[in-house]
């Protein structure tokens, strides 16, 4: 029946197993007004979790480039078990499929132009009324009165903020569905659909349908059902379960679920392939929130998307790469969402809040780590934890840039030092690791365009006033690349020369480091009335005796005195 429309105005209906439409009289509409939201903005969709189902927060149906002739909307329900609308009490609601706004209407019911209306499709549950609701923006108060022209048995109102609206003669008697029932009724909405020339509601319950239209030059609907927009343009489509009216909202019981599907399709009657938008326009709502393990979905000419009440806690992830992007792949969050079910999202720089399972079962993860793209010598790794029990917080998953640093050392000379700690950001804090003599990979961070800063000990653990380890290599630098490095200790021993008395001789070398076992010639030479007598020496290695010059071996810390002694006048 959905695809029969009647090409006439007023009010019909359709009792199964019949298929022809039956006209009955149509009746004053009392119902509303049900008011625009505040917030109509429409933008491209997102999975970010907000409070759903009207209010200017939903997901609406765009159609980038056709126009509109015809939308339809339906059900699929779990855990509803009561409902009460905020104002008008139990099993209240509505069921609406708004349009965009339209821009610069001047039609049969207006006196003069506006810049602004907008379209509502409306059922009510509490008499079983179908219905349109016209809207023309900001008209009263341009023109101090709202059009006088109306819809027989009907006039326009002021809304008390200078908007004006009516309704057209719905149909009334239909079934009044209790919420519980939501999954059972079809509802439909077009403009001009195949030739009609009307705008026509029709409500189908599993026994029977109702039909309520007027003439689609009211607002022109059929021409402009195409100039609203989610991103790029469009017309729009909102379809869902809201309030009763009044900016009022539907409030279901903790538990429920909904799927709402809305299908498009242009005035001959061909499917359109909708985009998903964000924004919403009425202001009723429910008390449902979007379900993000899902989103917003479309396959072939239907938009589907789920919202529920279940418990949730909010994680709000991101990731980031510090030291500078490069991985060719982002890490997936893998959590359990709101309903039970396992659902997963991949993580941008943006931070995103997802609603989570609550409860110890409501794990989450973090994968790959290091990430795609990371090889054996360049990785993008996280020292953080990237797994835990999901609860309220928010969480930035950093991994890191960064290269592997391939590292030992060796000692020249013997002895038994302390090893070298090798200190570098990793994950960025400051790291120190402490080098072995086998040739070893550790991975330190990599600061973009600019390197990290690294260090070496230098000298050695254990190193003294007369004996060292050092290495005579740089023993600080950048980390720009991975590279190999291997650090030399060359083992060594103070030499003291001295000269006795003062100021009698001189000595070389003079006074400082040898490496150890090194072979050094030392030399005296005595100034004028003084003459050379012989070293005196202590320390493994030394020499005491008249010997000038002399070879001595560094086998330890080494003190040679020359002494002189003076001549006779």
């Amino acid at each position: 029946m959905l695809d029969s429309p009647v090409r006439q105005t007023g009010c019909f209906v359709v009792k199964f197993p019949s298929t022809v439409w039956q006209q009955v009289a149509c009746h004053p509409v009392t119902e509303g007004p049900f008011a625009p939201s505040t917030q109509p903005t429409i933008q491209a969709s997102t999975i970010q979790p907000f409070a759903g189902g009207g209010g200017g927060n939903d997901y609406v149906a765009n159609s980038p480039t056709t126009i509109i002739g015809k939308a339809v909307g339906e059900f699929v329900t779990s855990g509803i078990k009561s409902e009460s609308d905020s104002k008008a009490g139990k099993n209240r609601y509505s069921l609406q499929i708004n349009s965009n706004f339209i821009y610069n209407v001047a039609t049969q019911l207006t006196d003069y132009k506006t810049t602004k209306a907008w379209e509502q499709f409306v059922y009510d549950n509490w008499d079983g009324v179908v219905f349109i609701e016209y809207w023309l923006f900001d008209y009263a108060n341009t023109y101090q009165h709202c059009p006088t022209y109306t819809i027989p048995n009907q006039k326009w109102h002021n809304d008390g903020y200078g908007d004006c609206w009516e309704n057209d003669n719905g149909l009334g008697g239909l079934q009044e569905v209790p919420p519980t029932q939501l999954s059972t009724v079809v509802m439909s909405a077009s403009a001009d659909y195949l030739g009609s020339g009307n705008d026509q509601v029709i409500f189908c319950t599993p026994t029977a349908c109702g039909l309520n239209g007027w003439v689609d030059g009211a607002l022109d609907l059929y021409q402009n059902w195409v100039n609203g927009g989610a991103a790029g343009g469009g017309g729009n489509v909102e379809f869902n379960v809201f309030g009763a009216g009044g900016g009022s909202m539907a409030k279901f019981n903790s538990g429920t679920s909904i799927q709402v599907s809305l299908s498009l399709y242009g005035e001959s009657g061909k499917s359109i392939t909708p985009v998903c938008g964000v924004g919403g326009i009425t202001l009723e709502s429910n008390n449902l929130n979007l379900q993000t393990a899902e989103g917003c979905s479309v396959v072939g000419q239907g938009m589907s998307f789920w919202e529920n009440n279940f418990p949730h806690d909010t994680m709000t992830v991101s990731y980031s790469t510090p030291g500078g992007a490069g991985p060719t792949g982002a890490p997936t969050f893998k959590y359990v969402d709101e309903t039970g079910n396992a659902a997963t999202y991949t993580l941008t720089n943006t931070p995103t809040a997802l609603w989570v399972g609550r409860g110890k079962a409501s794990a989450w993860s973090v994968t790959p780590n290091p990430l795609v793209g990371s090889n054996s010598a360049e990785r993008w790794m996280s020292g953080q934890t990237l797994k835990g029990i999901a609860a309220t917080e928010t969480l930035n998953f950093a991994f890191y840039h960064q290269y592997l640093q391939t590292l030992y050392y060796s000692v020249a000379g013997g002895g038994s030092p302390s090893a070298p700690s090798f200190t570098a950001n990793q994950f960025g804090a400051s790291a120190s690791q402490v080098l072995t003599l086998a040739s070893t990979g550790y991975w330190f961070d990599y600061d973009n365009g600019y390197g990290t800063s690294w260090s070496v000990t230098n000298p050695l653990g254990g190193s003294s006033a007369s004996e060292q380890w050092v290495t005579s290599q740089a023993t600080t630098g950048q980390i720009t690349w991975g590279q190999t490095i291997a650090f030399t200790y060359q083992h060594q021993y103070y030499l003291t020369m001295k000269v006795s008395p003062l100021n009698s001789g001189g000595v070389s070398p003079s006074s400082g480091w040898q490496n150890a076992d090194a072979q050094v010639s030392i030399n005296a030479g005595a100034r004028p009335g003084y003459k050379f007598l012989a070293w005196k020496g202590t320390g493994a290695g030394s020499y005491s005796g008249s010997k000038n010059p002399v070879t001595i071996t560094m086998t330890s810390a080494i003190t040679e005195t020359a002494i002189f002694v003076q001549l006779p006048p």
